[in-house]
């Protein structure tokens, strides 16, 4: 296949498939939503901007960013106190103007909001259609727990029970009961829910650059800046274990595909955001770049921006203050009594069936990654510094979940036991290795349940 061969051709093909897209949705008719985005909006007002709907920090809703995304399902609309966080009222005439018979101009303006791709609209507009913002929410809710039973189950049927355990943890401390309540938590975590259902597609290593290529692109299409970074660090530590269990994969072979695997991801994601700002200064004949520059040096707290508006932000202070907003939420001592419970027996099937130190140590080298995968949170809060302080407690806190699952799939993988792994001999068998390809071996893989 010549896109296994030359991956990057996938990135424009998938660019003009997004702008067909959007186009094509704008030109569904605004009265068709009209109702739906009127009630929703005020339903979402009514909630509050921010509500806890636990009684806890951590249980907070995004209703005001809900209000902007079904605001962005529609082409023009009365300038109102949504609209005037995007534009003035003077350029709102203008942009309604030129979006009202101009679907491709009202892709690409999205009422002023031009450096997103709004790719939410996509699957949005047509549910507004038939649904109001209540009835989405509850279908949300179904589609929620059905990705993720099935995401619970693939991963046990591929690396036991106790993999499985560690994702639905760091799933359920991330909050997961508020994800179907907020449209904008949805889309990233069906994005990551999807990547482990599908994770034995990932198992051939010339298979990952393509497909965290595309991953890293849909993400930035459908995400609001959210947290974007679960869709790459959840299936790639899961991509560490298949290398993991494959006795015919160096420890050097694991760390090099897990470097080529994240740079794929990061590529496709910001080249897509990229051309965004490329396709909006075509299109609009306005200078988009400009502003997605400025927003950038805001966000990572760069160039003096916002000392100059009186604003200072301290890295460390950010990143102590997301990973214990998450911890807040979770005892240490509970944490910590898991992590020693899930080690003592791990540790007794370890020993029980035969493990050494020499198989501890080669262990160790192989899990190792995930150590570097679990630091992707303090990249993240280091290089966004503004947006993860002020988002910390709607949604920037839930990267933690990646040093969770981490750690737990970390020691998950130090102590597999002998029989876990495929021998030398079965894996020379199979049609790959780990330079070329993690081999097709489904029916000799082992339940580590066992």
């Amino acid at each position: 296949m010549r896109l296994k061969k030359t991956p990057l051709l996938v990135l424009p093909i998938l660019w003009v498939f997004f702008s067909i897209m959007l186009v094509f949705t704008n030109f569904l008719p605004d009265r068709l939503v009209k109702a739906s985005i009127a009630g929703g909006i005020q339903e979402a007002k009514n909630e509050g901007d921010h509500p806890s709907i636990f009684f806890t920090p951590q249980s907070k809703l995004d209703n005001f960013t809900d209000q902007i995304m079904m605001q962005q399902c529609q082409r023009t609309s009365n300038w109102n106190s949504i609209t005037s966080r995007f534009a003035t009222k003077q350029e709102w005439h203008s942009l309604e103007s030129n979006a009202l018979h101009n679907p491709l101009n009202a892709a690409f303006s999205n009422q002023g909001y031009s450096r997103y791709w709004h790719g939410y609209t996509v699957f949005l507009k047509p549910l507004l259609i038939v649904f109001n913002y209540s009835a989405i929410r509850t279908l949300f809710f179904l589609l929620f727990g059905i990705l993720l039973c099935l995401a619970f189950d693939k991963i046990r049927q591929r690396f036991g029970i106790f993999a499985a355990c560690a994702l639905l943890i760091s799933i359920v401390v991330a909050n997961f009961f508020v994800v179907p309540m907020s449209l904008v938590f949805s889309p990233v975590f069906y994005v990551t829910l999807m990547c482990v259902i599908g994770i034995d597609y990932f198992k051939r290593t010339d298979n990952r650059v393509l497909l965290f290529l595309i991953v890293g692109a849909v993400t930035n299409y459908v995400d609001f800046l959210t947290v974007p970074m679960l869709t790459l660090c959840i299936p790639l530590a899961f991509v560490v274990a298949y290398d993991a269990i494959n006795s015919s994969c160096s420890a050097k072979a694991c760390f090099i595909s897990m470097i080529r695997s994240g740079l794929a991801w990061l590529l496709g994601y910001a080249s897509t955001w990229g051309i965004k700002w490329m396709l909006s200064s075509l299109v609009l004949h306005k200078n988009i770049i400009a502003d997605a520059i400025q927003n950038i040096l805001i966000r990572s707290d760069s160039g003096g921006v916002n000392e100059a508006k009186g604003m200072s932000f301290n890295r460390g202070d950010v990143i102590q203050a997301n990973y214990q907003f998450m911890f807040d939420q979770i005892p240490l001592r509970l944490f910590a009594l898991i992590l020693i419970s899930l080690i003592c027996v791990l540790l007794y099937r370890f020993l029980k069936y035969g493990g050494d130190v020499r198989l501890l140590y080669l262990n160790f080298k192989k899990a190792s990654p995930l150590l570097i995968i679990g630091c992707a949170p303090v990249v993240w809060y280091s290089a966004l510094v503004n947006h993860s302080s002020i988002h910390m407690e709607f949604y920037a806190y839930k990267n933690v979940a990646i040093s969770i699952l981490c750690s737990l799939l970390f020691f998950v993988l130090l102590f597999l036991k002998p029989d876990d792994k495929v021998s030398l001999n079965e894996a020379k068998m199979n049609i790959g290795n780990c330079s070329d390809g993690v081999s097709e071996r489904d029916n000799q893989e082992k339940d580590f349940s066992e």
